[in-house]
């Protein structure tokens, strides 16, 4: 693993956009009249400014993933408020402008404010790089990275499958919620720092 550089940028808005595209609590938020592959290329832009400025952009050594874990609580500053002004203009769905905010208001008030904790903010893969090798690189990462730190890990995903393989790796689901009216699901996982490393005989994607 590596830390992104600037002219990291374009790779990382491939990952990000391979990734996430069939993702549903991603593709609800985007504004359904433009091209979705516009849309997601302005929301991995923004992912891309938000994490490079603070230093928590990896990049797997096949350039094929990478994951974004920042240390709670975030503070945002005034470009941060701009460049996310920005993305709701060019990408966002504005007639769901409420409800995502609101979603994200509930998301933020489940997850503990620990100021020692590890927030897994996004973890990509692209199709090609869905290898054993490449997850296992950036999980080992990130669990070494807790382990030094003596701090627990906190993600959530939307997608069942992603569900199952965090808590194949010792992640426990403490959260669950579910919108009707979107069809949107999303789990809340922790993981306590423990010395457990993955390899590839014991990853299953």
């Amino acid at each position: 693993m590596r830390a992104a550089t600037k002219q990291d940028k374009i790779l990382v808005e491939r990952i990000i956009a391979e990734s996430f595209k069939d993702n549903p609590n991603v593709n609800y938020m985007l504004r359904p009249i433009a091209p979705k592959e516009k849309t997601i290329k302005r929301l991995a832009d923004y992912a891309f400014d938000f994490a490079f400025k603070r230093n928590s952009l990896f990049i797997s050594s096949d350039g094929k993933g990478l994951i974004v874990c920042c240390q709670e609580p975030i503070q945002m500053d005034w470009q941060d408020y701009l460049n996310l002004g920005k993305l709701i203009i060019s990408a966002l769905n504005i007639r769901q402008l409420g409800n995502i905010l609101n979603r994200n208001a509930y998301i933020n008030s489940i997850r503990p404010h620990d100021e020692k904790a590890i927030y897994i903010w996004c973890l990509a893969l692209q199709d090609n790089g869905k290898t054993n090798r490449t997850a296992v690189e950036i999980k080992n990462f990130i669990f070494e990275k807790a382990k030094a730190a003596q701090a627990p890990i906190y993600v959530e995903t939307a997608l069942w499958k992603n569900k199952i393989a965090y808590e194949r790796f010792g992640f426990k689901t403490y959260h669950y919620w579910e919108s009707a009216s979107f069809r949107l699901k999303t789990w809340f996982l922790k993981k306590n720092a423990s010395p457990f490393v993955l390899t590839e005989a014991n990853y299953m994607q």
